[in-house]
């Protein structure tokens, strides 16, 4: 076996809903997203599109072996010979694999603050190891995942 199948759900906006659904889950899944009329997202400060990156300072590396991460991480953004689909993939696996690196918690606030949905972003937040607890671009983060669960109880 080479693989092991693989669905990413997207939402008519662009955002990233679900991953790995399955049969009926993911038929009730999609089901559920196409009776649900489609609002375009917000323009505001909060609400960027799916498309955009979360705009932020350039990483500063704080060791050689963070910076050369950053830098694999670059080159994997800028492939040409991967659907887009496969690169989300290979970059979030990237950002779980490297989870110890400050690489981490910059790139899931730049990339994927804003498609994914709350929920993932929790997971993601979740993910961090507990070595970059006082890492600057793990707070920075942090804080906005906990930002985003905040408005929803509102």
């Amino acid at each position: 076996m080479r693989g092991v199948p693989h669905t990413v759900l997207i939402d008519p906006a662009g955002n990233v809903v679900k991953f790995n659904l399955r049969g009926e889950e993911l038929v009730n899944t999609v089901k559920d997203i196409l009776s649900k009329p489609f609002k375009p997202a917000k323009s505001n400060a909060k609400t960027a599109t799916a498309a955009s990156a979360v705009k932020m300072a350039p990483f500063k590396a704080s060791s050689a072996a963070d910076q050369k991460l950053y830098d694999e991480y670059e080159a994997l953004c800028k492939r040409k010979d991967m659907s887009k689909i496969a690169k989300l993939e290979a970059q979030v696996r990237f950002v779980l694999d490297h989870n110890t690196s400050p690489v981490a918690p910059y790139i899931m606030e730049r990339d994927f603050l804003n498609i994914l949905d709350k929920s993932y972003n929790q997971s993601f937040s979740n993910a961090l190891s507990p070595v970059l607890k006082n890492n600057a671009y793990a707070k920075s983060y942090c804080d906005k995942v906990a930002e985003l669960l905040g408005e929803e109880e509102e």
